[in-house]
């Protein structure tokens, strides 16, 4: 097991910092970032899509520590960090895994030195040890399916867990304790209710980039930018369906279908969600309720 952990670590590294291979200041600092931190239980999240509410706008980080919510972005020279519109979003997964975060600046410019950028370095080092020594509990990185199986046994699921499913059967299957094999080819059952009463949903994100419609073929799902907003519409371009009868107050527990940062497809609990209103004879919207859902 230990071996199989350390492997997936590797590649886990070898992918993350591959994506700054082509920016060669953002490169090194990321890098000596980590390699001087030395604690190889913290999780490294480069390009990580950041939105500022005030701002209304999206920024990509260049380093980003999740476990302690610590960015760090490097001012090259002539450096301009670029700015997203939703529709400019690259993958789903950008969209709901946007944070908020206190960023630490390196500054790289002309009348820099290597001595001056290794100096700014080793206090971002400093400071990320001292967060690290802060921690109510010894880091530790684990694995995605040693955090669900988490989730599933103490048979509580958090927004904040940041943790990928696979799918439909796959959610329904544990939280009723059915056959894990048994498959389930659906996004929603209308008449089967999970605890509490809730139905099941896990539809898939619906995004635009380049003009180009990303998502299901039929069905349209947009979240705003908070995340806390659902609106569920049929595609007219295709055969017209009718979202009816949707019950008043209905409540979904919503695991939305996106993508990873290897743009691989994941399955990612996004809170538990009532219908508060149908917009029009095909739009329903649907308010988040709770991060959270217990059973």
């Amino acid at each position: 097991m230990a071996n199989t952990i350390s492997k997936s670590k590797l590649e886990y590294l070898a992918k993350m910092f591959s994506r700054a291979q082509n920016k060669i200041y953002e490169n090194y600092v990321i890098t000596s970032i980590y390699s001087k931190v030395n604690n190889y239980e913290l999780r490294p999240v480069t390009q990580q899509i950041v939105y500022k509410e005030g701002e209304k706008k999206y920024y990509l980080l260049d380093l980003y520590f999740p476990e302690i919510n610590y960015g760090v972005e490097i001012d090259e020279p002539a450096h301009k960090r670029p700015e997203y519109s939703e529709n400019d979003i690259k993958r789903a997964s950008d969209i709901l895994n946007a944070i908020d975060c206190k960023e630490e600046h390196v500054e790289i410019d002309e009348s820099y030195d290597l001595e001056s950028v290794n100096k700014q370095i080793d206090e971002i080092v400093k400071d990320i040890k001292n967060k690290i020594d802060s921690l109510p509990t010894p880091l530790k990185w684990e694995s995605n399916e040693s955090l669900k199986d988490k989730a599933f046994n103490r048979k509580r699921i958090c927004v904040e867990d940041n943790i990928g499913y696979k799918n439909f059967s796959e959610i329904w299957n544990r939280i009723k304790g059915e056959d894990p094999e048994k498959k389930h080819r659906r996004c929603y059952y209308k008449t089967k209710l999970l605890p509490g009463g809730y139905h099941l949903w896990v539809p898939k994100l619906t995004i635009e980039v380049n003009g180009k419609r990303i998502g299901d073929p039929k069905w349209t799902n947009v979240m705003n930018d908070k995340m806390d907003t659902i609106e569920e519409y049929s595609d007219k371009r295709t055969e017209k369906l009718i979202i009816g009868p949707v019950s008043d107050g209905e409540i979904r527990v919503v695991f939305m279908q996106t993508r990873n940062e290897f743009n691989s497809r994941i399955v990612e609990f996004v809170g538990v969600f009532q219908h508060i209103e149908n917009k029009d004879a095909e739009t329903a919207v649907y308010k988040r309720i709770a991060k959270e859902y217990t059973w």
